[in-house]
């Protein structure tokens, strides 16, 4: 090894790319020159930010960074890295380079959570797909308390869910081995859909937020999978024209062209001409009603 690049310590995580769980190796190198952190690898604002996190997170324990050139390397490079997910493998195999956990254990593991500035760890989405991914490779799993019943479901997963990273190196030091999780509930998750839940489909996503904002009609109907994107992600009362329409129930409906109360008639043959301002008791441009004359 080059003197110069130092400890080199390995874990490995995932990124989500729709429903698949890619494999993504985590790689810190603490290297002789003028101390900093430093974290490449495609990463986006979330991941960039899991430097502080992980930074106060390691100080709550009564540790120092070392005085060294940090580098931590998200591989494969080309692939974007997103989510807040990554705090904890980067965290885990950083200590792993300092000595603080064996670096041989944490290089045979999965890991994902989002770090508080405590040091405990806060509940992430995905944490299944992350054990079926860890299964695959024969490796275990690190994830947050809460997220263990989900992970567990997958039998051939070893799944570790501690509250915090105190407890983490407590069991690799043997003073306090933590149980494997056992399947149940999943828990930490809120029953609400949102927009953001969807990976993929940038142009349906764009597409629902185009008409949700402008109100815009789709002449040619309704695009495929749509319906299933949105699966009551979009508030169709946000597509109504005005807020007394939405009262009377005149809402517009994104999917089929037309109302869902009834009455307007978004067919090409009704769309006619623009209203001139103030025609409709509003301001801007609105479509009129009815035939052209």
């Amino acid at each position: 090894m080059d003197a110069s690049v130092g400890v080199i310590a390995r874990s490995y995580t995932v990124a989500f790319h729709g429903v698949e769980a890619k494999k993504i190796e985590v790689q810190v190198a603490l290297s002789s020159g003028i101390p900093a952190f430093n974290l490449v690898g495609l990463p986006d604002k979330a991941v960039s930010e899991a430097k502080e996190r992980v930074r106060a997170a390691i100080g709550a324990l009564g540790l120092a960074l070392p005085a060294k050139r940090i580098t931590v390397n998200l591989s494969p490079a080309d692939l974007l890295k997103t989510g807040s997910h990554f705090d904890l493998p980067i965290a885990l195999t950083l200590m792993a380079a300092m000595d603080v956990l064996p670096r041989e254990q944490i290089e045979g593991q999965y890991s994902l959570g989002e770090l508080s500035l405590d040091g405990s760890l806060v509940p992430v989405t995905g944490a299944l797909p992350a054990a079926l991914a860890a299964a695959a490779d024969e490796c275990g799993l690190i994830c947050p308390k809460s997220c263990g019943p989900e992970a567990a479901w997958v039998d051939a997963a070893r799944v570790l869910a501690p509250h915090n990273l105190l407890e983490l190196i407590n069991h690799f030091a043997g003073r306090a081995v933590l149980s494997e999780a056992a399947p149940g509930e999943v828990q930490g998750i809120e029953d609400h859909r949102d927009m953001r839940d969807v990976r993929g489909q940038e142009k349906a996503k764009r597409a629902l937020e185009v008409a949700g904002g402008g109100r815009a009609p789709s002449a040619n109907g309704r695009p495929a999978g749509f319906r299933e994107i949105n699966d009551g992600r979009a508030d169709t009362g946000a597509f109504a024209t005005t807020f007394s329409e939405r009262g009377a129930g005149n809402v517009y409906d994104p999917f089929t062209c037309g109302r869902a109360g009834g009455g307007w008639d978004f067919t090409p043959t009704a769309l006619s001409r623009p209203a001139p301002h103030g025609e409709h008791g509003g301001h801007g441009r609105r479509w009129a009603r009815g035939a052209a004359g």
